[in-house]
């Protein structure tokens, strides 16, 4: 715990199955009008570290952020979260791990927490796993976070998608349902950083053919 922020270290499960997979959850809980980053900061920030130690045998599958907030931040635009951030990931138990052993789960996580100034933070989190021949789940406010916290996760779009470019701007066409009705505002979240200008204003509008979104780019093409 900070001032700035609280993280914590979760798991779906209180009783967990060798061989089978356990969902972990890194969770921030952060003061107002603080805030800390996405997996693509933007213009400016850094995104969390977290580096796992686990017995041999065992696997993660990929990192999984939710969805960012676009932060403006002194004449730039960052990429971020405030309130309460949450990364999951996919621990999968070795099959040989002995049922009844505690299961120790590591973590050293790094973050960059912002408001007028930012400040480096770092914390070692600790998880013994029970084990045992059948599964049982955590309790149920562990729950409730961490599923909320898949909900926030991106979801594959349903809808086609172009692109092209010139010179000067990315243009994205979405191939939206006819007659969709409701949209008030369209933003891209650029995995990469330094591919678009990330501070001009997102033009978008719909045409014919869908959503269109012209992205200034940060360079020439």
């Amino acid at each position: 715990s900070s001032p700035q922020l609280t993280a914590r270290l979760l798991a779906d499960r209180a009783v967990a199955v060798p061989g089978e997979t356990v969902t972990l959850a890194f969770v921030q809980e952060i003061a107002p009008d603080w805030h800390t980053y996405w997996r693509n900061p933007g213009d400016s920030g850094a995104p969390a570290e977290l580096a796992w130690e686990l017995p041999a045998g065992a696997t993660l599958g990929p990192l999984e952020w939710p969805a960012p907030e676009a932060i403006p931040y002194f004449g730039l635009m960052t990429y971020g979260h405030h309130g309460r951030f949450v990364l999951l990931q996919t621990l999968t138990l070795p099959a040989d791990w002995p049922a009844g052993t505690p299961f120790p789960v590591r973590l050293a996580a790094d973050w960059l927490v912002c408001a007028e100034i930012c400040i480096p933070e770092s914390g070692i989190f600790a998880l013994e796993l029970a084990t045992g021949g059948g599964a049982a789940p955590a309790g149920p406010a562990i729950l409730e976070a961490i599923e909320t916290a898949r909900a926030a996760l991106p979801r594959p779009s349903p809808w086609p998608a172009v692109f092209a470019s010139d010179a000067a701007t990315l243009r994205l066409v979405i191939g939206l349902e006819a007659g969709l009705t409701g949209l008030v505002d369209a933003r891209f979240f650029p995995l990469t950083q330094g591919l678009i200008d990330q501070v001009a204003a997102p033009v978008w509008r719909l045409a014919a053919e869908g959503l269109v979104l012209d992205l200034p780019l940060a360079w020439p093409a």
